[in-house]
């Protein structure tokens, strides 16, 4: 989504990240960034597959609900623009 500007982390990852050596956090953080930016899928093993697995889960879902939230606001706001016209336009023929 090119006009989401942000993404959540959970504080409860901290548990689980706090534990990995400060290069496997690097790479770690690289590769969330990547994927919420381009959907990049790194070439992970061990520790770091499951831990971007875990995180990529919770960040696919937090982006439908994105998404499902831009669509029911675009639907109201034209539905408010449609009764704001009607009413304009009712009016006019007065």
């Amino acid at each position: 989504m090119k006009d989401k500007k942000s993404f959540v982390l959970y504080y409860d990852y901290w548990e689980l990240i706090k534990e990995l050596p400060m290069d496997e956090r690097g790479e770690l953080f690289t590769a969330i960034y990547e994927y919420e930016q381009y959907k990049t899928i790194p070439d992970f093993k061990g520790e770091l597959k499951m831990l971007f697995l875990t995180i990529r889960r919770d960040l696919d879902r937090n982006a439908e609900k994105y998404k499902e939230t831009c669509e029911k606001n675009r639907n109201n706001i034209n539905k408010r623009w449609r009764k704001q016209n009607e009413e304009e336009e009712y009016a006019l023929t007065f």
